[in-house]
């Protein structure tokens, strides 16, 4: 018989990964401790490319190579991005092609879209922070966070090369298998239909982008990925995830304000939430619960910061990027059934995120 202790370890497995806790901590310790010790903010976005790899590398088991693979396709877009930044239209053509590109990889396995979607979420961050916060010619900040992004890659590129070692499954050198991209076991998941939701993402991104270049809006990048977030294949499964992230950001960030006032407002108070931030797209089972929790660590930080316009904004812009999103989901779908009449060979299958 199961004690009260037991019950709440099993409750809160079904929410906790505790096992992605643990191995998260492990490659965040890093630039997590460089920010702490440096008190530099660049190691924030550094941050968020270790945890970037990090999902990508467990999700379809990439080996050392492979997580190399997806750090240089990190600083491929986000140079390409704030490159583009100055010209909108180029801009929102670039996100759009990115998203696209995400989506397109479930084609050969719909748990590839994640290590896509791991590439687009960092480069448009990184792009957006950096064009806000940062001083001189872009291509200047741009380069000068390479040498960032290479230190952030370096403790996922070990634990995958432990990983790799520790598994290994087939004979050979060691050599050759620290060269594969992905590890022996590793498995993509069934491949999936997705002409719809590239219509609908490319759209919705290119759509956002424009909207937050006209408005100037600050934060940009909450709108674009928010956008881009609720296009899960159908339209029924943009609807779940458009609720779930409305509730996140509604009660999420009254959360955040309220723990704000009792929290001493010093720096590494703010370093605490990015980390909590950073968890929060590793650890939780359940999709509200970690989008709650990041919302609340945001609003958190903004307050800590003296920006309390900007969690109002993440609220708004969560529902204004959502909307976007599920108004292409619709219309593409909407798009698709007219095809269909005509060619009679029209199907629409969820894609998951």
């Amino acid at each position: 018989m199961q004690t009260v202790a037991d019950q709440f370890a099993d409750q809160i497995d079904r929410v906790v990964d505790r096992r992605a806790l643990g191995r998260a901590l492990l490659v965040l310790a890093a630039p997590i401790a460089a920010g702490f010790g440096t008190g530099d903010p660049l190691w924030i976005p550094a941050a968020l490319v270790t945890a970037s790899s990090f999902i990508a590398m467990e999700q379809v088991g990439l080996a050392p190579l492979g997580v190399a693979l997806h750090g240089l396709a990190i600083a491929a877009g986000f140079l390409m991005l704030l490159t583009a930044l100055p010209i909108p239209p180029l801009f929102a053509l670039t996100a759009a092609a990115m998203a696209a590109a995400a989506t397109l990889l479930a084609a050969k396995g719909h748990r590839l879209r994640t290590p896509g979607n791991f590439v687009f979420i960092p480069s448009l961050y990184i792009a957006c922070e950096l064009a806000e916060n940062g001083h001189g010619a872009a291509l200047a900040r741009a380069f000068a966070f390479l040498p960032y992004l290479g230190f952030a890659l370096g403790p996922v590129l070990v634990l995958a090369a432990l990983d790799l070692g520790l598994k290994r499954e087939s004979p050979g050198s060691p050599a050759a298998h620290f060269v594969r991209l992905r590890r022996y076991n590793s498995d993509f998941g069934h491949a999936v239909p997705v002409g719809e939701a590239i219509a609908a993402v490319a759209s919705a991104v290119a759509i956002a982008a424009l909207f937050v270049e006209w408005r100037h809006a600050p934060h940009a990048q909450w709108v674009i990925w928010s956008a881009a977030s609720v296009v899960t294949g159908d339209v029924a499964g943009a609807r779940r995830k458009l609720r779930d992230r409305a509730a996140g950001a509604l009660l999420g960030v009254p959360i955040g304000l309220v723990l704000a006032l009792a929290a001493p407002h010093e720096l590494w108070m703010l370093r605490l939430a990015g980390l909590g931030g950073l968890l929060s797209l590793i650890v939780f089972r359940l999709y509200p619960v970690g989008f709650g929790a990041r919302c609340a660590l945001v609003a958190f930080a903004l307050s800590i910061a003296g920006e309390l316009n900007g969690a109002a904004e993440r609220v708004e812009n969560v529902l204004v990027g959502g909307a976007i999103g599920l108004a292409l989901v619709v219309s593409a779908h909407e798009c698709a059934k007219l095809v269909s009449r005509r060619t009679g060979n029209y199907q629409s299958i969820p894609l998951k995120p």
